[in-house]
């Protein structure tokens, strides 16, 4: 991983990690040298005042009153903690009964810069990347990740990416079975290694956000669905309406104000941002994953081949995933949908093969999950033993262009700070950190950051006017 500066540092140490992330991006082009031209425009990012407001004192921060944010995933989380610990009262509805059960649970949690596109997009994931290590230090594994038959272009120069011989793989991953891949020892490959990346374990993240979050009294209402939004008279969000799934069931509507309402609740953002007049096109991907029974720790980086994918967790279970190249797991999707609760998750055990009678739909899950497994243990015989526990399917927001949505969403009539604010991407994970302290800047300190220009909900078409104008 890239070292930060001393003076980033030790300034982490004392604010606690989030409090720095101002000092971050005021400071990180002028005075990290070498490095001048890798964040280009953070300088002017904080030193511009937003057009919606000028830059406010702490006790007008204090002053500005109640964010409410739908979705508590690590997007919506983190965007949660940084806004409270500015002095933002906030309170978090999410529509399931337990924080960060859907992408964030079910994603494979890589947090890599690798082949990002365009060059801003890859320059924002590793400047993401530098603050999982100031804002959650101990987090991340940066174990590398190792990619075999491939060479992928970087757009940035300066990210670590270092070309290999299959002679020195086995040095980087021991077990790997060259020549199934196409490699010998003599000959010389396409394989990359990124030493700079790594991978988290999304329970632990989101159960230390929970904690900070409880001791900077932030409010989260679970089993909380949100049905709409009132408006004020020149158009603007000023808070949502939702309903309440209790142990009696649905209660009826309830309508909390708020002076800036942030989506950040994954695949659900789109419905909600056209319920209000704004267009955000989402591709709701589905990422299937096989999970081992815990093994020996024999996975030293995150492999990634033209034929799968593997990592290792903590508890010592193997996640694998098919590359595109693989093809097949689309196949599986109408599966997941029929035993998922709203086609946003699945945890089902794979079918035996077996059974006479089998389900054709977990036999179709089941024989994704012994496929991903086997493509596995052709690259990685050291797994053989291994064996499969469960399948799961987290639908991914994928914004229709592939970049990040983060921003305000523009009334046309008024001048004033709108009150809707969105935030999706993918990867979450990678993003997190830098999604929530940005947002956070512009919320509840006003600034417009020149950062995030490119990701803003303007970029796409809007489709009808506010319910309010």
């Amino acid at each position: 991983m890239r070292s930060l500066p001393q003076w980033a540092v030790a300034a982490a140490a004392a604010a606690g990690g989030g409090a720095l992330i101002a000092v971050l991006l005021r400071r990180w082009r002028e005075q990290v040298s070498g490095q001048a031209e890798l964040y280009p425009g953070l300088q002017a990012s904080c030193t511009v005042p937003s057009p919606r407001r000028s830059k406010p004192t702490a006790a007008d921060v204090i002053a500005l009153g109640h964010v409410v944010i739908v979705g508590a995933g690590i997007v919506g989380l983190a965007i949660a903690n940084e806004l409270a610990r500015r002095g933002c009262e906030v309170t978090v509805l999410e529509k399931e009964m337990a924080a960060g059960t859907q992408a964030t649970a079910l994603s494979w949690a890589w947090i890599n810069a690798n082949s990002k596109k365009p060059k801003h997009y890859q320059r924002f994931n590793m400047l993401a990347m530098d603050l999982w290590n100031l804002m959650f230090p101990g987090y991340v594994n940066w174990c590398g990740s190792l990619l075999l038959n491939e060479n992928p272009k970087q757009e940035v120069d300066e990210y670590p990416c270092h070309k290999v011989e299959w002679s020195q793989v086995p040095d980087l991953q021991p077990g790997i079975a060259c020549e199934t891949l196409g490699g010998t020892s003599g000959t010389k490959s396409g394989c990359s290694y990124f030493p700079s990346e790594g991978i988290t374990e999304p329970h632990k993240v989101i159960n230390e956000m929970l904690r900070r979050a409880e001791a900077r009294q932030v409010r989260l209402v679970y089993g909380a669905t949100v049905t709409g939004f009132p408006w004020d008279i020149e158009g603007d969000v000023r808070g949502v309406t939702y309903v309440l799934h209790g142990s009696q069931g649905w209660d009826g509507p309830q309508t909390i104000t708020a002076d800036v309402v942030v989506l950040s609740n994954g695949t659900g953002v789109e419905q909600l941002a056209k319920s209000a007049g704004f267009k955000v096109p989402l591709l709701h991907k589905p990422g299937f994953l096989a999970h081992t029974e815990p093994v020996k720790d024999v996975v030293k980086r995150v492999i990634v081949s033209p034929n799968c994918h593997i990592l290792q967790r903590e508890n010592g279970s193997l996640v694998i995933g098919e590359s595109k190249e693989a093809g097949g797991a689309s196949s599986v999707a109408y599966a997941v949908d029929r035993y998922a609760h709203e086609g946003f998750r699945s945890n089902m055990p794979p079918a035996s093969h077996s059974e006479e009678q089998e389900d054709e739909e977990l036999a179709e899950l089941s024989t994704f999950g012994h496929r991903a497994l086997g493509a596995a243990k052709s690259i990685l015989p050291v797994i053989e033993e291994a064996k499969l526990s469960r399948v799961t399917c987290g639908y991914r927001p994928f914004p229709e262009d592939g970049l990040p949505v983060i921003g305000f969403c523009s009334s046309s009539c008024s001048t004033r700070s709108p009150g809707l604010y969105i935030a999706v991407m993918h990867s979450g994970i990678t993003l997190a950190p830098l999604a929530g302290a940005a947002a956070a800047l512009e919320i509840a300190e006003g600034l417009d950051l020149d950062l995030l220009a490119p990701y803003r909900v303007n970029r796409f078409t809007k489709i009808f006017k506010n319910k309010g104008l």
